[in-house]
């Protein structure tokens, strides 16, 4: 009885502690979880405000689910949309995203950045002079920091917004970040002089 146990456990151990490839970033689908909740939360959101407008406005209730619907989809991305007065400003607020806006001129040291949508994505540089990149993102389970609203200074630093409430600045030479103020949306200007 005991020659069997062994010689049938010793080489599910022997397996077990011996891994084909370890890798520590391979993400969970615990990450994922939140953008179904959305997607699923969204369409749900949608089919009941949809309905609520046709009771209330004595309309047809396809048209109204569908336009909310994607109301949710498109617009819910920044709660902010709504509340502003032109569509064209709060997408802007809402989709800041891609290469970042340099103001002034052009720093000495060649840095170029880009923002991505997704928190993973995060903040990319890449100094053209040296071949250097840079990459800064914060995304697991259980905490992730967006990074938005991103602006180039003259001097190759960037004032961004990080997660909700956090407008901070990147000195990518020095490779640090700063916390300048807590806030949402910053809008970065050089004075006059």
């Amino acid at each position: 009885m005991a020659n069997r146990i062994s010689t049938f456990w010793l080489p599910c151990i022997g397996m077990a502690l011996w891994p084909a490839v370890a890798v520590a970033n391979a993400g969970t689908p615990l990450m994922w979880a939140r953008g179904i909740h959305l997607f699923i939360g969204n369409l749900a959101i949608g089919i009941g405000e949809g309905c609520l407008l046709a009771i209330l406005f004595k309309k047809r209730a396809a048209p109204c689910i569908g336009v909310m619907i994607a109301a949710n989809y498109f617009l819910g991305l920044d709660r902010r949309a709504l509340l502003t007065p032109k569509l064209s400003d709060s997408l802007g607020l809402a989709f800041n995203i891609g290469d970042v806006p340099r103001l002034g001129t052009a720093g000495k040291s060649g840095w170029t950045f880009r923002s991505g949508f997704w928190a993973f994505e995060g903040l990319n540089g890449e100094n053209a002079k040296d071949g250097r990149r840079l990459h800064l993102s914060l995304e697991t389970p259980f905490l992730e920091w967006y990074i938005r609203n991103a602006t180039q200074l003259p001097g190759d630093q960037v004032v961004f917004q990080l997660g909700r409430d956090q407008i901070c600045i990147l000195d990518p030479d020095a490779k640090k970040i700063a916390l300048l103020a807590r806030g949402w949306g910053p809008i970065v200007a050089i004075r006059d002089n």
